[in-house]
């Protein structure tokens, strides 16, 4: 759910069409995969609340470069 949020938090700032979403998804895919700092830490941790925060902070990344593709397309 907290996954869902962030990427509908960055959303808002980029259009909502078929690239974003597919963009969003990839970018979040590929940051949860390699746990960039801090979501190695949050990973790490040994209940329930560390995989969540790790998924926020992919989704945080994800957003970020989402963001800024879709500004570079543009």
């Amino acid at each position: 759910m907290l996954v869902t949020f962030s990427f509908v938090y960055f959303q808002e700032f980029a259009p909502i069409g078929l690239l974003s979403v597919v963009l969003g998804f990839t970018y979040f895919r590929i940051f949860d995969i390699f746990k960039i700092p801090p979501a190695t830490y949050f990973d790490q941790m040994s209940h329930g609340a560390g995989t969540i925060l790790d998924d926020v902070i992919s989704g945080f990344y994800a957003g970020i470069c989402l963001i800024i593709s879709l500004k570079l397309l543009n």
